[in-house]
């Protein structure tokens, strides 16, 4: 919280929790629902600096709060999933411009993968999980298949 009191726009902002805890309760307590300060001296905070309040005051409404942020600034389209089949993203991909899926829990694309292998014409795919020392050995695969065009699947 002090971090935050060095900002330009929040030097006010210790003092007033201490003078206005009433309303800083109210405003915390429905920041899922509030987009703006309804507190005198922060009233003109604008998006980056609410955002910045929520991940101090309310961090378990952070990502929720980002995502808004992301939205109102650049746009939907940045924060909405983007589904593409496989093949779409295969086809589009070459040696120099790698297909790099990042995982959630949940969402394993490897069976997809392999048969896209099975039915294409991917040569060959190596395989390594990565974890406690395989960075030799991943990097080893990596040259390998870019020697022979191969696909790797770390």
């Amino acid at each position: 919280m002090h971090h935050l009191a060095t900002i330009p726009a929040f030097t006010t902002i210790l003092t007033s929790i201490a003078e206005s805890t009433e309303q800083w309760k109210s405003y915390l307590a429905n920041l899922r629902a509030t987009t703006a300060v309804d507190i005198e001296g922060f009233k003109e905070l604008d998006n980056f600096h609410l955002l910045l309040l929520s991940k101090i005051l309310r961090p378990d409404l952070f990502v929720e709060k980002l995502k808004e942020f992301i939205n109102v600034e650049i746009g939907e389209y940045f924060t909405q999933t983007q589904i593409y089949s496989l093949e779409e993203v295969y086809e589009e991909s070459n040696a120099g411009l790698p297909i790099i899926f990042i995982l959630s829990p949940g969402n394993d694309p490897l069976q997809e993968i392999k048969s896209l292998v099975r039915g294409g014409d991917i040569k060959d795919m190596r395989q390594l999980s990565l974890g406690k020392d395989q960075g030799p050995i991943a990097r080893k695969m990596i040259d390998e298949c870019l020697n022979y065009g191969l696909c790797m699947l770390l």
